[in-house]
Parts: C-alpha cells; sequence; structure tokens
C-alpha cells in the first residue's frame, strides 16, 4: 500500500484539550529546501525533541521532521505520570528478559525521570514538573496474586523505595492493599515540549512541521525524502514515531546505518515509553 493510500485511510484524532496549549509552542513550518545534517529525527513528541535536545548539546546538528504538530501524537494522549511501575510488571520481564533485563528497565525508567527533571532545570521549562508518590492496587475483589508477585520482582529489579501500604490516599475510595512507588512524577506534557522545541532551536536545531517523511533510503549518506519533495540527507536517523515509517523496515538491520542511530532509536523509544506510564495509548 503507497503512503498516499495509507494517508487516505488515517483517521486523526486531537489530542486531550487539557494538554493543548499551541500558543505556547515555538513557530514552525513545513520543510521547503533540501537540507543535510548530522541526525535527522523522525517525530516531535518527548522521544524526538529529547533525543533532539541531547544531540545538540553535544554539537550535533539535527533536523526534527514532523507529519503534524509538537506534541500532536502519542505525548499529547498521555495521563502526563511519570512511573516507574509499569503496565507489564517486572515480573513479566524478569520471566522474559531475565532478572538484568528487568534491573535494566528499572533503570532505565528512573534515569528517564531524573532527566526530565534536570532538563526542566537547567532550561528553566515552566511545565509543573513534581515528585509524587505513585500506588498501585488490584481491582476490588479480584484476590489477585498479582501485587505480591510484582513487590517481590520490583524490589529484585532494584526499584528504589517500593513498599507495602494498607491503601492509597484516595478518600472517596478504598483501594485495599496496595504498593507505593515513592519518587514518581508528573508534569505538562505539551508545556514541557514547548520548553523543549525552543531549546532545541536555540542550540541550533531545526523542528518542521507539517512534514511527512516518507521513507529512509540506505546509502552514504542516509536520504530521507518527504511527501512535499524536499529531502534530508543525514550520517544517521532517530524514528522517533508511535509507528515505523516507510514501506519495509528492513534497511534498518542493513550494515550501512551502523549502530549508532540504533543506539538513539532504543533510547527515544525507552524514553517514551516512560514518559507514558499509563500506557493508555
Amino acid at each position: 500500500m503507497s503512503s498516499e493510500s495509507r494517508n487516505e485511510h488515517c483517521i486523526r484524532t486531537e489530542p486531550p484539550w487539557a494538554w493543548i496549549d499551541r500558543a505556547e509552542m515555538p513557530a514552525t513550518e513545513p520543510l521547503r529546501a533540501d537540507v543535510d545534517a548530522d541526525v535527522c529525527v523522525v517525530g516531535a513528541g518527548i522521544a524526538g525533541l529529547t533525543t533532539a535536545y541531547l544531540l545538540g548539546r553535544e554539537r550535533q546538528s539535527v533536523v526534527v521532521l514532523e507529519d503534524g504538530f509538537i506534541g500532536g501524537g502519542q505525548t499529547g494522549r498521555t495521563t502526563g505520570h511519570l512511573s516507574t511501575a509499569i503496565d507489564c510488571r517486572y515480573f513479566t520481564v524478569a520471566r522474559r528478559l531475565g532478572d538484568e533485563g528487568a534491573r535494566l528497565v528499572a533503570e532505565s525508567h528512573a534515569a528517564a525521570i531524573d532527566l526530565i527533571e534536570s532538563i526542566c532545570e537547567r532550561e528553566r521549562i515552566g511545565c509543573a514538573f513534581s515528585r509524587v508518590d505513585g500506588f498501585l492496587f488490584d481491582p476490588p475483589d479480584t484476590g489477585s496474586s498479582v501485587l505480591e508477585r510484582e513487590y517481590e520482582a520490583a524490589r529484585a529489579a532494584g526499584v528504589a523505595g517500593v513498599e507495602r501500604v494498607h491503601r492509597a490516599p484516595i478518600g472517596s475510595f478504598d483501594t485495599g492493599e496496595c504498593l507505593r512507588f515513592p519518587n514518581q512524577a508528573q508534569f505538562h506534557p505539551t508545556r514541557y515540549l514547548a520548553g523543549l522545541a525552543k531549546a532545541v532551536l536555540a542550540r541550533g536545531g531545526s523542528i518542521h512541521t507539517e512534514t511527512h517523511a516518507d521513507n529512509v533510503v540506505a546509502g552514504e549518506p542516509l536520504t530521507i525524502p518527504t511527501q512535499g519533495g524536499p529531502v534530508v540527507r543525514a550520517r544517521a536517523v532517530v524514528l522517533a514515531t508511535n509507528t515505523p515509517i516507510g514501506q519495509s523496515p528492513a534497511w534498518l538491520r542493513g550494515p550501512s546505518t551502523g549502530t549508532r542511530s540504533t543506539r538513539i532509536t532504543t533510547f527515544a523509544l525507552l524514553l517514551s515509553e516512560t514518559a507514558c506510564p499509563g500506557q493508555t495509548t
């Protein structure tokens, strides 16, 4: 199926109204001419813009392509919670990836929250970032052993401070016994993106909205054609999108792409999962 026919059958939805405040976003425009960069980032959500920001701090030239507008994808549809508690549960991760895999998941989630906090402080981003407790509880009358298993697995994975408590502090609802995950966080996601985008631009990066990346063509350099006509040429590409672009992800396995872009993409995906702990998207 061509990208044109795929787009014809796509249904666009608006992110929740509570998160949308486009007036705070820096001015951007579509890509209108070919451009060269060290790295091309596809996607202007929290994963893509964080990656672009960190690359800019390393003096890498970065071009960000976004099909819609900044924060118009998954980031604008999150709960705004940042958590080391995960939906797939640590005991499941440990069973599938081993104890070391579970430990890495716990460490990466905690590190991502710390990173977001440090960026807020460094760039003075007013997004109501605050540290809070998180609580995990079973549905009423389930008699589930999930909490006990998750408690032991989270402790084994090194999740700091997780503990059993009699109930969550919700006055109108008795959760029963639950797990408390301390030092979690919450923030306003699109205000954070606004500050992050401004920081990317201030370091010489460029962000092009309403610019659909069609594919990534292997070569030296990599080439990213867009539906509007202009192309981006880059040494590495980061796909920070909800779904991959192009007809086939086979180019990702090609030796010409190297490992650097793969490492960056993996980081972006981990951060994206951390920033959407409710994972309702």
